[in-house]
């Protein structure tokens, strides 16, 4: 029916994206010296451990997995902005698409390498697709 469950709660997809950071950045063990989430030890221990499950039934429209999928990037994308912003006084995305593009000087690329790596790390992008689910 369209609908969306995050962690056994009906959400509405515009409140994806912020329930997907808030399970990023959570720092539920306390180990993330960056992270600004509220600790919570039911949540994800750290940005390094958490990785968010997709899973969708054989009915799920195409555009609306596309848009679910489209959130979660967006999340980490959004989170891993904060810390380009933080450490380097820029976008990750601006960053990133500069360091992928073929017309980008090489000097330019060495430069953006470790930077872009650097931001990878402190978020890695971890989701997984469980088998589609059937419905009965």
């Amino acid at each position: 029916n369209g609908q969306l469950l995050a962690d056994d709660e009906l959400i509405d997809i515009k409140a994806l994206r912020l329930k997907a950071m808030d399970f990023l950045d959570n720092n539920g063990d306390g180990t993330c010296t960056f992270c600004k989430g509220k600790k919570n030890p039911e949540s994800s221990d750290n940005p390094a451990k958490a990785i968010i499950s997709l899973k969708n039934d054989r009915e799920t429209k195409y555009g609306t997995y596309i848009t679910v999928q489209n959130e979660i990037v967006g999340a980490y994308n959004d989170l891993r902005n904060r810390e380009a912003q933080r450490l380097y006084g820029q976008d990750f995305t601006d960053m990133e698409a500069t360091y992928l593009n073929p017309e980008t000087p090489s000097g330019v690329k060495d430069d953006l390498k470790d930077k872009v790596k650097n931001i990878q790390d402190l978020f890695p992008q971890k989701f997984s697709e469980a088998e589609t689910a059937t419905s009965n």
